[in-house]
């Protein structure tokens, strides 16, 4: 798969502010990791807007777990049950109240709970208000590929999409050029494909170890000079990728 698509997203909408949803159906493909990467971008890039994160998962809130003393926390959750969509409504409405730019990362196995959500209030709401859904879709396996057609196909002409692959838990990702629903998708309506780059095994235990926030691993004396610096080049690489996209570009 040739990884070097990254193009500028297309919006629906020039947005006042963006929510940036870190997903993909199956556990486990680096939604968290990924979600902080996207907290320290912003972080350094001094935006005017504020930046808030959401950690919509119960019970594993990793995100929250390294970033709470970095930006402002909260919280968020989809539910199938209709009567309680409401508990998902904080992603707008923390992007209104702050006029905040968002950053959620989202749990497994809330496709058909998105659904509940965003096709029944939640994306035509966004739209008046000009807060922009931007989907970072985590790809590992082909499984999550076709999970990342699924939500292409249900929300492609309210929110943008982007693939991300994992380096550092898939190898290969040629399974993409024999996948034919994929490369109809990507002809079609071209999007974005970036990556997350592999992030060495000692600086990602001890990130891990003690909660760092990757601005406090590159100063960490838990950390050697030169794995504070693999740390830095693992996060140029993510933002080279990621400036790229040219988000922020159009910003109103």
């Amino acid at each position: 798969m040739n990884v070097d698509r990254i193009i500028p997203l297309e919006l629906p909408i020039l947005p006042v502010v963006y929510c940036l949803l870190v997903d993909c159906e199956k556990g486990g493909v680096g939604k968290s990791t990924y979600a902080r990467v996207l907290a320290q971008w912003l972080i350094d890039k001094q935006l005017d807007k504020q930046v808030i994160g959401i950690d919509c998962d119960r019970s594993n809130q990793n995100f929250e777990d390294y970033y709470r003393n970095a930006i402002p926390m909260q919280h968020a959750f989809f539910t199938e049950d209709s009567r309680q969509s409401w508990q998902a409504d904080n992603l707008l409405e923390t992007a209104l109240e702050y006029q905040a730019h968002i950053i959620a990362d989202l749990p497994a196995q809330t496709y058909r709970s998105q659904l509940n959500y965003f096709l029944n209030g939640g994306l035509r709401a966004a739209r008046q208000r000009r807060v922009q859904f931007v989907k970072f879709f985590m790809c590992a396996c082909y499984y999550s590929a076709e999970q990342f057609i699924n939500s292409l196909n249900a929300f492609r002409n309210e929110t943008a999409h982007d693939l991300v692959l994992n380096e550092g838990l898939c190898e290969s990702f040629s399974f993409l050029d024999d996948y034919e629903e994929f490369q109809t998708a990507l002809a079609q309506q071209p999007f974005p494909i970036i990556s997350m780059p592999e992030i060495s095994y000692r600086e990602r235990e001890i990130i891990n170890a003690f909660r760092l926030t990757y601005a406090e691993a590159i100063e960490s004396e838990h950390l050697t000079i030169t794995g504070q610096q693999r740390v830095v080049d693992f996060l140029m690489d993510s933002y080279e990728q990621l400036d790229r996209l040219e988000l922020f570009d159009r910003e109103k």
